[in-house]
């Protein structure tokens, strides 16, 4: 289970990323989102939180080759070691994703990374 009562949006970048095979672009925000009021960041607390309903639990194999940690799992582990870097990392995430996801099927859509405090998982 999955309580965000509590959390609290310490930051969020958000990007476009398109499909870099059919020729789309990646747009890539100039800073994070600043969130105006305490409406929106309800709202997006909801959007954000709104997929974990269920108490699945997912376990990822991190590493690419034994030696080499996955690129997203390096970017990742460096936001949460130094917070302040959220933006630049997500950009780095951005434009990764954008250049790996070279399938035709693959849509656009936007990124967004986050970093949250207060939330409350149980097992």
């Amino acid at each position: 289970m999955v309580d965000a009562s509590l959390t609290l949006i310490n930051a969020v970048s958000v990007h476009a990323v398109g499909n870099k095979l059919l020729g789309e672009e990646l747009t890539l925000s100039d800073d994070i989102l600043h969130l105006p009021n305490d409406k929106l960041k309800s709202h997006l607390l909801t959007y954000f939180f709104s997929s974990f309903n269920s108490p699945e639990y997912y376990n990822f194999d991190l590493e690419k080759d034994g030696s080499n940690p996955h690129v997203v799992y390096t970017l990742v582990k460096e936001i949460f070691a130094d917070p302040a870097s959220l933006h630049d990392h997500s950009i780095d995430l951005a434009q990764h994703l954008y250049n790996v996801s070279q399938h035709s099927h693959i849509k656009c859509g936007d990124l967004f990374v986050g970093h949250f405090s207060g939330v409350v998982i149980e097992r």
